[in-house]
């Protein structure tokens, strides 16, 4: 019974990956200091790939102790790209940290007595968002920092 809870999950956590795969880089050239490009290029990377593997069917169908350390590896990453990308796409961290905060409290829910409906359509808002919030952030680092050569992850466990 607990499988048929992840399905609609897995699901809505497959759509963000495909929209997240779908990003694509600006060809406008912005000012950008080339001495912090590439560090901060890989931590958008790097954020980009653990929400992946947050989002991926293996990391979901594993259960909240799975979906926990995702979580951790997400906010790590997200907190590695704010301490390097400074005021460059500080909007978007904050979006992004928002979205991370939202379902970091989805999944807290989980198993707490709350409606499995309710948990499992917040869960599916709250990827969805960060997702989004991800997607941004990869358009605006693409467009912010002209050195930067961000791709959506090519491989996903699951």
């Amino acid at each position: 019974m607990r499988t048929l809870t992840w399905k609609p999950v897995a699901a809505i956590a497959l759509v963000g990956v495909l929209a997240l795969a779908g990003c694509s880089s600006s060809d406008e050239s912005a000012d950008a200091t080339t001495t912090t490009a590439p560090s901060t290029c890989d931590a958008v990377q790097n954020l980009a790939d653990s929400v992946a593997t947050l989002v991926s069917t293996d990391t979901l169908s594993g259960g909240k102790d799975a979906i926990d350390a995702a979580l951790s590896d997400v906010e790590s990453a997200a907190q590695e790209l704010g301490d390097v990308a400074g005021d460059a796409l500080s909007s978007d961290v904050d979006t992004l940290t928002q979205a991370l905060d939202a379902l970091e409290s989805s999944v807290s829910d989980l198993g707490s007595g709350a409606s499995v409906s309710d948990t499992v359509s917040a869960l599916g808002t709250d990827i969805t968002a960060l997702v989004q919030a991800v997607d941004g952030l990869v358009s605006s680092a693409s467009s912010e920092l002209s050195d930067c050569q961000i791709s959506a992850p090519t491989t996903v466990a699951g």
